[in-house]
């Protein structure tokens, strides 16, 4: 009897440590060719990092081992996810990005938060983490700068339109301050919440009036001529005159400038002097005779002074007694009145005549007192004297007395006998010759002799 032994070895398992499961796309180290317990083999299939895998070892043919497997978990890549940032205008405030996404994955962000362009910021979770990087684009809106047509200037006061709400790249706002026509003036739009535009200015010009100015009109007399008043002032302001010209009455005139000129009205005042009327009358006023007393009654009007003037030689009032012995036929009598810088002339022409006048009291008392104790008449002296003839008659035509000079006085006697003639009425024949062309003139009266 004999016995064969054969051995029947136990068939071993292969074991392995366990693989901590991976993150999709991690990095998955080569498998083990030998198990922990001693047995070589081969994995299949190849490594995947994309997917959870269940690997199997078979072992090199020889040793009394089974195949095993390993299963390698492989964690999806989560995705943070963020809510979008909304827009915003370039320099205004951004809030800091969460460090925590929307389903829980932490991590940090770069670059740096930028206020002033539109940036993709990168989100890193943190190790350990099965998530991915994400982004986030925050749009910067660029400032957009209001533009606005310009305003040409103004004269001071002239209206001014209200400026538009609405700038010419369609941003919309309000101005400020207050429109202000008096004075040149800057105004700030600032644009209305929501837009990103930058607030801007814009000045208009307010050119200050000028007053035109003129060199005074001096002041004529009415009726005189007046020069067309000049169209542009000392100060170079070009414009119309109203009203027309008067030289009738004293007129305020305004000078209106023409458009384009930052000018007010001006007015210029030019004065008219009431024209005088130079009149007068004279007494006596047909007739002048020489040597007579002339009243003169002055009935000028609108004067205050008076040159008198007769045949062109002044005198100096208006009551004249006359020392004319002209031989001229008229005389010309002339005012001239007067007042601050007009004058008129008014002139009178009245004929001239010679006063042949003889006079002669009508009694005489020749008596020893003083008082008239002789007669003769008076004569005027535009008389010959050198042809005198007086004669004395009695109440009977004789003669009495008589005498060829005119010095020598009748004494109320008879003749040349010295002896008194009788109380009583007595006539008296005078004869005369005239110097100017020897015509004679006879004068006759009634005297009374009384003691």
């Amino acid at each position: 009897i004999t016995t064969l032994t054969i051995t029947v070895n136990p068939t071993i398992v292969p074991t392995f440590a366990a693989v901590n499961a991976i993150c999709q796309g991690g990095n998955l180290a080569t498998l083990p060719t030998s198990s922990l317990n001693g047995i070589s083999g081969t994995w299949s299939p190849a490594l995947n990092n994309q997917a959870t895998t269940t690997y199997t070892f078979t072992p090199t043919a020889g040793q009394c081992s089974t195949t095993t497997t390993l299963t390698i978990t492989v964690n999806a890549q989560v995705t943070p996810t963020f809510a979008a940032v909304n827009a915003i205008c370039q320099g205004d405030p951004l809030s800091s990005l969460p460090t925590s996404s929307q389903n829980g994955i932490t991590g940090t962000w770069s670059p740096a938060l930028n206020n002033q362009m539109t940036t993709t910021y990168t989100f890193t979770p943190t190790a350990g983490q099965c998530a991915t990087t994400t982004t986030l684009t925050i749009t910067v809106n660029p400032q957009v700068t209001p533009t606005f047509a310009a305003v040409s200037p103004i004269c001071q006061g002239d209206p001014l339109s209200a400026l538009p709400t609405s700038s010419q790249n369609g941003i919309t706002g309000t101005w400020s301050p207050a429109m202000n026509n008096q004075a040149t003036t800057t105004y700030t739009f600032t644009p209305a919440n929501g837009q990103c535009a930058t607030t801007t200015t814009l000045t208009i010009t307010v050119n200050p009036q000028v007053t035109p100015t003129f060199a005074a009109v001096n002041a004529i007399c009415q009726g005189d001529p007046l020069s067309v008043l000049p169209t542009s002032s000392q100060n170079g302001i070009t414009g119309t005159w109203s009203p027309a010209l008067n030289n009738q009455t004293t007129t305020t005139y305004t000078f209106t400038p023409n458009p384009g000129f930052c000018a007010s009205t001006a007015s210029i005042t030019i004065s008219i002097i009431q024209q005088p009327i130079a009149q007068f009358s004279i007494t006596p006023n047909d007739s002048i005779l020489i040597g007579s007393t002339l009243y003169f009654q002055n009935t000028s009007l609108n004067a205050n002074s008076f040159i008198w003037q007769i045949n062109n030689q002044e005198f100096s009032t208006v009551e004249h007694p006359s020392y004319l012995t002209s031989n001229e036929e008229y005389l010309v009598f002339t005012l001239i009145a007067q007042n601050e810088m007009c004058a008129d002339t008014f002139e009178l022409q009245v004929p001239l005549i010679e006063s042949y006048w003889v006079y002669a009291a009508n009694c005489f008392t020749p008596d020893a007192d003083e008082f008239n104790p002789t007669w003769k008449p008076f004569i005027s002296d535009n008389f010959d004297l050198f042809n005198y003839q007086l004669t004395i008659y009695n109440r009977w035509g004789e003669v009495i007395w008589e005498s060829l000079d005119y010095n020598t006085a009748w004494d109320g006697t008879y003749g040349t006998s010295g002896m008194d003639v009788q109380d009583g009425v007595y006539t008296w024949v005078l004869q005369l010759k005239k110097k100017k062309n020897d015509e004679v003139s006879s004068y006759s009266g009634t005297l009374l002799r009384i003691h």
